[in-house]
């Protein structure tokens, strides 16, 4: 048990991509993929307390480092060239992460999504006007808002 002295907020934020056109090399290396993630854990200050691979047969990977703050995850689909990628974070919206995510799998093509979801019901209520004065449900393909 990692000792923690992060005090969570009670709701996260979540960031989602598929991201198509990536390298299908890249997307059948385990060990390149988690490094991506620690990476990019690391830039947002995100403290690691495990990682898992799963190499799949006969291709593919996944990938997740969970954070005290949350989790970052990657599914691939090398047959496909494509990759879904979701980053939960109760210590604010993960940004630079998915920026540096994005810049190291060099998709040819993206979508995101982000959110915030809350664990408390008083402020799951407001949580759709939050979401609009903070994120406002950003929707891209291949970087251009929908």
């Amino acid at each position: 048990m990692v000792e923690s002295h992060y005090k969570a907020k009670p709701y996260t934020y979540k960031f989602h991509s598929a991201m198509f056109g990536v390298d299908s090399k890249l997307l059948n290396n385990s060990k390149r993929l988690e490094q991506i993630l620690v990476e990019a854990s690391n830039i947002e200050g995100y403290t690691i307390v495990d990682k898992a691979v799963y190499q799949h047969k006969p291709q593919g990977v996944s990938v997740s480092v969970i954070i005290e703050e949350s989790y970052l995850t990657i599914q691939t689909w090398p047959e496909y060239n494509s990759l879904i990628l979701d980053i939960s974070s109760c210590a604010g919206p993960p940004i630079k992460a998915f920026e540096y995510i994005l810049k190291s799998c060099k998709p040819r093509l993206f979508n995101f999504k982000d959110d915030i979801i809350s664990v408390r019901e008083d402020i799951a209520k407001n949580l759709y006007e939050f979401n609009e004065g903070v994120l406002k449900n950003r929707h891209y393909l291949n970087g251009k808002k929908l």
